[in-house]
């Protein structure tokens, strides 16, 4: 059973320590349950770095050292600026751009927004797993904190108002592979089976079929609707499943190209999917208006995510350590990657 809770009203440039360096490459184009009671969590009395000024990029999670770095700047010109939270307080966070609010966690399993880029915290819940994953709704608008592997979802909506926090089990013996949720608030999560079951989690905790997978390659919501993008990694295919909630459609995209995908994207305005293989180095633009060949460009990182960041089709494609930030500019008519100089996680 659901139980909500309502809290609180073609260039490089090497030189070190420079902006971003910039790699423009022309794309080949290919032819053709139950909620916790416990009491809110206290704030971490940690002191934190003082809050960045000017444009901000995005937002990265380090794990390694528990901070949540801003990327000043703009495509093309950007760096990674110090942590907005204090060193090691945190297990796990995530940022939203469009809404301009974070999300961490500690190791007590105490979840906390920030409002972006302020550093200070706001309790949010308590009694989350521990290292959970924090995924937003693609406009920030809700978000949802689960354990993979695990048997529940947290669904925290109204983040930017009244937060509001719903844990919603799984039935018996259901474990999770990965969740998402939409700017409505439904949920939609992969559970592990044989294909992986690709259904709608109801707040009662009901599974509501969707379609299968023969093995995860990601899935993304649309922004502001119901519809979704799935990546099959065992078929090498894609669909977007339209009209989730009240009338289902599947349509296989153009998945020329595709290979071990590893994660999937929407452009803000819905025009582009985006995916990121596995099997190489290659992130596709797929055109959802007119069904053309996909756009492909390579990078020299092997990418493992689809971050948005500031704009209709920015994202970073991995995490920080001892290399560059990578990441992929596909508004234009030809999509652009740049990366950001490394930096030591120790400073």
């Amino acid at each position: 059973m659901a139980v909500k809770t309502s809290l609180r009203s073609g260039q490089r440039i090497l030189a070190p320590g420079s902006l971003l360096c910039a790699l423009v490459l022309v794309p080949s184009l290919v032819t053709g349950c139950g909620v916790s009671s416990s009491p809110l969590p206290s704030v971490n009395g940690k002191a934190a770095p003082g809050v960045p000024g000017g444009a901000i990029l995005g937002y990265v999670w380090s794990s390694n050292d528990g901070t949540l770095r801003p990327l000043l700047g703009v495509s093309g010109s950007a760096q990674v600026g110090q942590s907005i939270v204090a060193r090691d307080a945190y297990v796990s966070g995530a940022a939203s751009i469009p809404s301009g609010l974070g999300l961490v966690e500690d190791q007590k399993g105490n979840l906390f927004s920030l409002n972006l880029p302020s550093s200070a915290v706001t309790p949010i819940a308590s009694g989350l797993p521990a290292q959970s994953q924090i995924i937003f709704s693609p406009l920030g608008v809700d978000a949802i904190v689960y354990a993979s592997g695990g048997a529940s979802v947290t669904l925290i909506s109204a983040l930017s108002s009244q937060p509001q926090t719903t844990t919603i089990a799984l039935p018996s013996g259901i474990k999770l592979v990965a969740a998402i949720v939409s700017d409505a608030g439904t949920v939609v999560v992969e559970t592990q089976a044989a294909p992986v079951a690709i259904d709608i989690l109801s707040p009662s905790g009901a599974l509501l079929p969707l379609t299968t997978v023969a093995q995860a390659g990601g899935m993304t919501f649309q922004p502001g609707a119901e519809n979704a993008l799935v990546a099959d990694r065992g078929k090498n295919a894609i669909s977007l499943l339209e009209n989730i909630s009240t009338g289902l459609t599947v349509e296989p995209l153009n998945g020329q190209g595709i290979n071990l995908p590893v994660a999937v994207a929407s452009s803000r305005d819905s025009r582009w999917a985006v995916v990121a293989n596995g099997g190489d180095k290659n992130i596709l633009r797929i055109d959802l208006q007119n069904g053309s060949a996909p756009s492909i460009v390579s990078c020299s990182c092997q990418a493992t995510q689809l971050s948005s960041l500031a704009g209709s089709a920015a994202f970073r494609l991995n995490d920080l350590g001892n290399g560059p930030l990578w990441i992929a500019e596909l508004s234009g008519s030809a999509p652009q990657l740049f990366f950001v100089p490394a930096i030591h996680l120790s400073n």
